[in-house]
């Protein structure tokens, strides 16, 4: 299972993706935190629901749609 992290607006995001069984496409999770918390949240995004062609493509997309989720959201409290 890939996992990527990456560090954010003082928030982490880590995107993992897992394939789907008897096919060539993967989908994804995202949890965001904040930094040096031990409180996560799995986050629900249309982006999770998508069957990706690889793990490269599926976890740069969750990962850009995280950032904007968060982009919103500290924008618009």
């Amino acid at each position: 299972m890939p996992v990527k992290e990456v560090q954010y607006r003082g928030l982490i995001l880590k995107a993992a993706c897992f394939q789907v069984v008897g096919t060539q496409r993967f989908i994804t999770s995202l949890l965001i935190c904040e930094a040096g918390s031990s409180d996560q949240a799995l986050v629900d995004l249309p982006v999770t629901h998508l069957l990706f062609r690889d793990e490269t493509e599926a976890i740069e997309s969750t990962l850009a749609h995280g950032r904007l989720v968060i982009d919103v959201f500290i924008e618009n409290p």
